[in-house]
Formats: C-alpha cells, sequence, structure tokens
C-alpha cells in the first residue's frame, strides 16, 4: 500500500507538471501508469475529479476568452457519446481495457509526432460528429481532448481563445460525465480514498508547472513530451 501510494504520488505529481508546463498531458501520461496497478473503472472517475480542478484553474486565468457559443455542437455531440462510452467502460474487462488505452495513447502519440493536421470542415455536423467522439473516450477511458483539439487548432484562433475553449468544453463535459458515472455505480470509496489521498501531488505538480512555463519555451520540449507519452503507452501494452 505504502509502495502504491509513492507511485501514485510520483505519476500525479509528474502528469500535473506536465499538465502546468504544456496545457495538456495530463489523463495521457497519468492514465496507463495508474491503470498498471489500479483498476480503469477506479482510474477513470478519479482522473475526472482532479480533471475538473485542473481546467477551473486554466479557465480562471483566461475566461474571457472563452464562448460557449464556438462549443455548443460539440458539447452537444459529447453528451450524445457520453453513455456509450460509459456502457464501455462498465462491460469491457479490466485487461481489454488497459490494451485499449495503451493502444489509444500509442496512437495518438505517433499522430502528434508525425505533426499531421487534416482539414475539417467547421459545420454543425461535423462538430456534433466531432463532440459524439470525444463523448466516447470521456465515458470510456477519460481523454476527450484528441477531437476537439484537432477541430480547434483548424479554425486558427488566438491562443487565449484556443485554451479557454478547450479548457471550457473540457470543464463542461467532466460536469455531463458526473451524473452518468453516478448512475453507473462508478463513484466508490475506493475512488474517492485515491482521489483525496494524491490530491496535494496534483496541486503542486500544476503550481510547478504553470511556473516554469514561464521561464521554458514549450518548442524546447514539445517532441520529447511526446516520446515520452508514447513509451507510457508502449509501457501499459506490455505490462
Amino acid at each position: 500500500m505504502n509502495n502504491l501510494f509513492a507511485l501514485g504520488t510520483i505519476i500525479i505529481a509528474a502528469s500535473a507538471l506536465l499538465q502546468g508546463l504544456s496545457s495538456f498531458g495530463f489523463s495521457i501520461l497519468s492514465l496507463p501508469l495508474l491503470s498498471i496497478y489500479l483498476s480503469p473503472k477506479t482510474v477513470v472517475p478519479m482522473l475526472l475529479c482532479y480533471s475538473i480542478i485542473i481546467n477551473l484553474t486554466v479557465i480562471a486565468s483566461c475566461w474571457k476568452s472563452f464562448s460557449i457559443k464556438s462549443i455548443i455542437f460539440l458539447l452537444m455531440g459529447a453528451v450524445a457519446g457520453l453513455p456509450i462510452g460509459t456502457h464501455l467502460l462498465m462491460i469491457l474487462d479490466d485487461f481489454w481495457l488497459r490494451k485499449g488505452i495503451g493502444i489509444f495513447v500509442v496512437v495518438l502519440s505517433l499522430v502528434l509526432l508525425s505533426g499531421k493536421r487534416w482539414k475539417m470542415k467547421i459545420e454543425r455536423t461535423s462538430q456534433l460528429f466531432i463532440g459524439f467522439l470525444s463523448g466516447i473516450l470521456a465515458g470510456s477511458v477519460g481523454i476527450s481532448g484528441p477531437p476537439i483539439i484537432l477541430f480547434l487548432s483548424n479554425k486558427g484562433v488566438q491562443k487565449d481563445e484556443f485554451r479557454a475553449n478547450l479548457s471550457g468544453y473540457f470543464f463542461l463535459i467532466n460536469i455531463f460525465t458526473i451524473p452518468v458515472y453516478i448512475l453507473n455505480g462508478l463513484f466508490t470509496k475506493e475512488v474517492f480514498h485515491y482521489t483525496f489521498n494524491w490530491l496535494p501531488a496534483l496541486i503542486i505538480g500544476v503550481a510547478a508547472g504553470t511556473f516554469f512555463a514561464r521561464k521554458i519555451k514549450p518548442e524546447k520540449f514539445g517532441k520529447l513530451v511526446l516520446i515520452l507519452l508514447l513509451l507510457t503507452g508502449l509501457v501499459s501494452l506490455i505490462k
């Protein structure tokens, strides 16, 4: 138990540090690593609680740039996809959930490393579909970001607007996920036990990352971060 607490503290602190430095990567790094030692059915709801805290922190710093109109159709699609993703989380065996998480992280890391971008039409139908995919990912593995990041990147918005709308979307989709998880009995005593135990590591990691982000240029460690995520996904596949 003590070893698990120490390992979890390191994983959460390192993932929160990465989030503070680069504004992404918390769940992508922590989920496959924590799922080696705990059931994904415990890890995913715990990371949901942490994500709410993280996204509130980001929104507080750039809320003036947030526009609900820019993400409303993404949210509508996501709400439709959430129950499907949650159902997958409930019915799939832990072994296959871990493998699925590992494959997802490896593929995502390779796509981001390639620097490839896809042109997307900014239409309501496209937004509903992208949101739907994001909702399935949010419900099943707690990582709703990739489709939304690709979509917002293709809109060519300013940095503050990008961060505000992205964090606003994540926060709202997390809020919508809470009742779905409650109805499926995913918020257990074990989830809250680990959430509170590792909360200090989260706060310290985010604070440290935010501090150092002002002193380090993201492009200097961007590829290193993606390589780290790739290795993390591979480790979760091997274990």
